[in-house]
């Protein structure tokens, strides 16, 4: 039986939104989210490679809110099956813009869910499912922000954690980085905000020969303008990262890729 032979490249979605205020208010919050994940690139011949990882594969990070300044903050962990199982997102900051800025109280961290999505045919079986195929797990995870008394207007989200999947062929030493989420703005200024949330989970799959549509849709439940960009990927520091010799940012997957959004 063919097995798919996978290349393995990384790259940064970002999603900018911008809140549409009535012409007497002076808000405007442009808001970026983003997902950083690993794009599995398939083609159908004979043979498997292994993936050499640790575990993480790519995050996101959204937020909605509830009402009563409360928050509640989604972080999507998507990570190797055969890689060490994600813990909850302990090191996620959320700081104020500006001086002066106090830290929010927060709930502990939840897993909603566990979900496989690599979504290849049951005659693959992926390492998700006691296969062979490297296979991708989402793991869901909450906390709920309490902003009452903020001394802010605006506070940041960041997360970073180690480690990186090695599998990564554009990336300069995949292996040794961390991965790195920065979701800006909750702005406290506008009545109940909340960021725009993915339609799907993160492509993870594209046919090495065959030309791939990926639905990369979102919605912004306050009906804020989107705008779509490629975006650096970046450590746990926050430190953009080097591609090796023959991918940029214009060219994640490579010259002999065509990539528009």
């Amino acid at each position: 039986m063919e097995e798919p032979l996978m290349a393995f490249v990384t790259f940064v979605m970002q999603l900018d939104s911008k809140n549409i205020a009535p012409k007497t208010s002076p808000h405007s919050s442009p808001m970026r989210i983003r997902f950083h994940f690993l794009l599995l690139l398939s083609c159908f011949i004979l043979g498997v490679s292994s993936l050499k990882a640790s575990h993480l594969a790519g995050a996101t990070i959204t937020y909605e809110c509830l009402g009563g300044n409360i928050y509640r903050v989604h972080v999507h962990e998507y990570s190797d099956c055969q890689g060490l199982v994600p813990g909850p997102p302990s090191g996620l900051a959320v700081s104020g813009i500006g001086g002066g800025c106090n830290v929010p109280t927060s709930t502990p961290w939840v897993l909603l869910s566990s979900d496989d999505v690599t979504y290849f045919s049951p005659q693959y079986p992926t390492t998700c499912s006691s296969g062979t195929l490297p296979g991708i797990r989402d793991y869901h995870f909450i906390s709920d922000y309490d902003f009452t008394g903020a001394t802010c207007s605006k506070y940041k989200i960041s997360w970073g954690d180690c480690c990186r999947s090695g599998g990564s062929n554009n990336i300069a030493n995949a292996g040794s980085q961390g991965t790195g989420v920065v979701t800006d703005t909750i702005n406290l200024s506008l009545p109940c905000n909340s960021s725009p949330v993915w339609h799907n989970a993160p492509p993870r799959l594209a046919s090495a020969q065959h030309a791939n549509y990926f639905d990369l849709g979102a919605t912004d439940v306050d009906g804020d303008s989107l705008s779509y960009d490629f975006g650096f990927p970046i450590n746990d520091m926050g430190t953009p990262l080097v591609y090796n010799f023959g991918y940029n940012l214009a060219n994640p997957f490579g010259s002999n890729w065509t990539v528009r959004l």
